[in-house]
């Protein structure tokens, strides 16, 4: 196993348990030589695939080199509330190992019917997912990921992420959003008392204006152009 860099793995059962993905990570011999794990599933055939979750969450920065991501962090909100589960658990959670899941969501109502063929899949759905998953690939297989990272690495401050539409990835730490939320929430019980304060500023500043000679200066040039002011007796 140390001459080869990449497992191709195709499991089965997964709908009957992740039997296919558990038999793997429990008997066989490389799974203590796994650095990175990339699971692809699907529950739909077109759209963009998109990244539902990473452990540790620190590996979406890596991830965020491909061409054009597309990730959000309410995705693992998502499946936990669904109670869905894909082979990516079995690879994290009893594995241990860090690594992505991605999948397609759209189009979902085909997902185990007699409709769920591959003629359904688009194939700009496909050339999407290839080109992020090959992208991540080379930025493992060619050394610009610290392999040994996740060893050190605690999810104790979790990474929020999401994509600006499919061209940039936006990546901070969940103690950054408590604070920028701590910031918007109190700017926004502090708006009905800035609004009036802002309000009455900008009237007494065009008074002042007006007391300083404004008034015939305007005067004089809506006679000028021919439209009278009406008058603010």
């Amino acid at each position: 196993f140390d001459r080869v860099h990449l497992i191709v793995l195709f499991t089965g059962a997964e709908e009957l348990g992740l039997k296919g993905a558990q038999a793997f990570i429990s008997n066989h011999t490389w799974k203590t030589s796994i650095r990175r794990f990339i699971n692809l599933d699907s529950t739909g055939g077109n759209g963009k695939a998109i990244l539902f979750r990473a452990k540790p969450s620190q590996l979406v920065v890596d991830y965020g080199r491909v061409p054009r991501p597309h990730a959000n962090v309410f995705g693992d909100e998502i499946l936990q509330y669904l109670g869905a589960n894909t082979d990516y658990t079995q690879f994290a959670t009893k594995g241990s190992l860090p690594g992505y899941d991605f999948a397609f969501y759209l189009d979902g109502y085909n997902y185990h019917t007699l409709l769920d063929q591959p003629s359904i899949v688009e194939l700009g759905a496909l050339q999407h997912l290839g080109e992020n998953t090959l992208a991540l690939s080379h930025e493992i297989l060619l050394g610009r990921v610290d392999l040994q990272q996740p060893y050190n690495i605690s999810d104790d401050d979790n990474l929020i992420y999401f994509d600006i539409l499919g061209r940039h990835l936006v990546t901070y730490k969940m103690s950054t959003s408590i604070i920028v939320q701590a910031i918007l929430t109190g700017l926004i019980f502090r708006l009905p008392i800035l609004v009036p304060l802002i309000s009455r500023s900008a009237s007494i500043t065009l008074e002042s204006d007006d007391n300083i000679g404004l008034s015939p200066i305007l005067d004089e040039f809506s006679t000028k152009i021919g439209l009278p002011l009406v008058n603010r007796q």
